[in-house]
């Protein structure tokens, strides 16, 4: 017996040029004015079509579920990702990937190799391979506001946020971004009206553990209470301010860092000259270090922060050399002591408990045991 299924039926367009079966049984067909998932049992004079995807009424030539899972449509107006939903099978959205992601004509043919990669044919424009691996890139379209990014760091559930700063002759704040697995949410950082945030980068400001969020701006710190959704962080007042008047070295916040004992360092810097203090939670009161046993003398913006696996912090500074804060005192060092390279960018650990040191101009340092009372070796 021969079923015939058109407009009629809830077809997009009579003319097919595509039919593939995904996992689930199901049958996509591919029209020139979009895909159309057919219904469980079709039935041409009743009810054939249970879901259709204009896909910007493009000219659908191939259909490919790859080992993955993932479902492509290769069409005259680019390739088509679909964005899986909740529920097993279910289509929350497209991506559509053309010219700007790299892709050179329009698709009509698609395969999947051994390796996972993707490739595609097309009429004039020769084969393309998109890498199972290969790099995805988020702009405005997904979400996002502004084009510099200074700040990325999973919150505690772990999810993903990335801050905004001003740009030039751009907006003078920042934005907050959260990324829901598939683009990202966007609220403004304009704590309390404070549109200035400085021009810190990496943690400028984050989630600490007990779920209140820290924000910095050039007219101090604001400590915000926790919220159940990080959009109502933009209508929510600030717990706390934190200014000069407060104990801080310096109202315009540089970098923040919180320790394992939940204790806050604050890199500051502007008029008030470079400075560092800590808030300490315990008695939720700040102090700032100048004049400690240890603690280098005339130095210049700290940089980078990382605990060790001791419970001792690092400090990185811009004028070179680290310094480590154990047992309330500090310990310096710098290029006599093997820390060459300048400006000190960033601190890691990694999971043997090794310190990598990321400077400006001497490449990369590693301490293999920090905890020892000379660590570094020239």
């Amino acid at each position: 017996q021969i079923q015939h299924f058109t407009t009629r039926s809830g077809l997009p367009h009579d003319s097919i040029h595509s039919l593939f079966e995904d996992r689930h049984g199901r049958l996509w067909v591919g029209t020139v004015r979009g895909v159309c998932l057919l219904a469980p049992h079709p039935d041409p004079i009743g009810r054939a079509v249970a879901a259709v995807y204009p896909l910007n009424r493009a000219w659908v030539e191939a259909g490919l579920e790859t080992s993955d899972g993932r479902l492509w449509f290769a069409t005259t107006k680019g390739l088509w990702e679909a964005i899986p939903g909740a529920a097993p099978g279910e289509i929350h959205g497209f991506l559509n990937y053309g010219a700007v992601n790299g892709l050179s004509k329009p698709e009509i043919a698609i395969a999947e190799d051994r390796h996972g990669n993707l490739w595609l044919g097309s009429v004039r424009g020769g084969a393309m391979k998109i890498a199972r691996n290969g790099i995805r890139t988020y702009t405005e379209a997904d979400g996002l506001r502004g084009t510099l990014f200074v700040s990325l760091f999973e919150s505690r559930p772990g999810d993903l946020f990335a801050i905004s700063g001003p740009s030039p002759g751009g907006f003078p704040g920042g934005f907050l971004h959260r990324f829901d697995g598939k683009r990202f949410m966007a609220i403004p950082l304009r704590p309390n009206g404070v549109s200035e945030l400085g021009w810190g980068w990496n943690q400028i400001g984050f989630e600490d553990h007990a779920g209140e969020w820290w924000v910095h701006s050039v007219h101090g710190l604001f400590r915000f209470p926790r919220v159940a959704r990080f959009e109502q962080l933009q209508h929510t007042r600030p717990k706390a301010i934190y200014t000069k008047r407060d104990g801080l070295a310096g109202n315009e916040i540089f970098r923040l860092f919180e320790d394992s004992r939940g204790d806050v360092w604050i890199s500051t810097t502007g008029d008030d000259g470079n400075g560092l203090s800590r808030w300490q939670r315990s008695t939720g009161s700040l102090r700032t270090f100048s004049r400690e046993p240890g603690f280098p003398k005339g130095f210049y913006l700290p940089t980078a922060f990382r605990e060790d696996r001791t419970g001792a912090l690092w400090i990185g500074f811009s004028s070179g050399g680290v310094a480590r804060y154990r047992d309330n005192r500090f310990q310096f060092f710098g290029p006599d002591e093997g820390i060459h390279g300048g400006e000190v960018d960033d601190i890691f650990t990694d999971h043997t408990g090794r310190l990598w040191i990321g400077t400006l101009n001497g490449g990369l340092i590693r301490v293999d045991d920090p905890a020892l009372r000379v660590p570094i070796q020239r």
